[in-house]
């Protein structure tokens, strides 16, 4: 009971300090007939799934000293969620939702709006997608990739108000908005990022050597990207990259946001989510590789202190808060 209440308390704290900070399971028809068990399992465990649950985490950190996690709440009835974005002015999450293969061209694809306890407001709030991925927010326009493609949508309506085709993109996946409202895209299959031009797609940088690029972020005046060698950094004048810090034995950085100063956290879409600092010391949060629980783009509300990891094919967006 006091972990619950634990949990509870955590999640009510979280939720108003978002707000502060800037940045159907219908019962079933009566009749004479019971149904099968297996009717009423299968109903049972579909709305368990699309639930928010709040329960104290099995595993509250992978490490005894240092930030651990301290799960908040977790929502399902997601369909392979890829990316989280908090808007603080809106008060609310997005989540891409790729319902579908990662390069499938499906029709499928559409992001969702969650409060900032969990619950689902508007499930599929924007539609229209393939596999919309990496997002980002300029004025009243969110940005989303989609393969290789990338929306303009209103987020006063959720409709999408403009879509520019890049025919040269293979894996378009995260988004970072510059100064003076610059919109970049990273291209994880060719290494390119592009930028935002009019009515185009133009490169502006090559980290095809650094193995890719993925998750970016703008920091303390830096563009940064997750490549599969570590965080690279790129001249917003000129394009040109270099490796910052480098993150070994740990694959494609997929989530990549800021901590503090100098350190930042990233996640590999296979389940590790973990601090890097820029001497290379490395703590981990989670690892949920070995039970195949997947962590892509992932957000991170500083005011709050709160973790947001997306599950991908596990349809799941868990919140943690992180204790020091």
């Amino acid at each position: 009971m006091y972990r619950s209440w634990i949990v509870t308390v955590f999640g009510t704290l979280a939720a108003a300090s978002l707000a502060c900070g800037c940045s159907k399971n219908k019962d079933a028809a009566k009749s004479g007939d019971t149904p099968p068990a297996e009717a009423r399992a299968a109903g049972k465990a579909k709305a368990e799934a699309k639930k928010v649950t709040r329960e104290a985490p099995r595993a509250r950190a992978e490490e005894e000293d240092g930030p651990r996690l301290v799960q908040l709440w977790s929502t399902g009835g997601l369909e392979v969620p890829e990316s989280v974005l908090h808007d603080g002015a809106r008060k609310v999450f997005y989540v891409s939702c790729i319902s579908g293969k990662p390069t499938q061209k499906n029709g499928k694809g559409f992001i969702s709006k969650l409060s900032l306890d969990g619950k689902i407001e508007t499930l599929r709030w924007a539609e229209g997608m393939n596999a919309p991925k990496g997002m980002g927010i300029k004025g009243d326009t969110l940005y989303v990739t989609d393969i290789d493609r990338l929306h303009a949508i209103d987020l006063k309506t959720g409709k999408i108000t403009r879509t520019v085709k890049e025919p040269k993109a293979k894996f378009l996946n995260d988004i970072a908005i510059g100064p003076k409202g610059r919109v970049f895209v990273s291209d994880m299959t060719t290494g390119l990022v592009h930028v935002l031009k009019g009515k185009k797609l133009e490169q502006f940088s090559d980290l095809s050597a650094l193995k890719g690029a993925n998750g970016m972020l703008l920091h303390k005046g830096r563009l940064l990207a997750g490549t599969a060698t570590g965080i690279a950094q790129i001249d917003l004048k000129t394009g040109k990259s270099s490796l910052f810090v480098q993150v070994k034995d740990f694959g494609m950085i997929d989530g990549l946001q800021a901590y503090g100063e100098d350190a930042w956290i990233v996640s590999n879409w296979k389940g590790r989510t973990q601090i890097v600092r820029k001497d290379g010391a490395v703590t981990v949060l989670k690892d949920t590789t070995a039970e195949k629980i997947q962590s892509a783009d992932l957000e991170y509300v500083a005011d709050a202190r709160t973790l947001l990891i997306p599950t991908f094919f596990h349809n799941h967006v868990t919140a943690y808060r992180i204790e020091p």
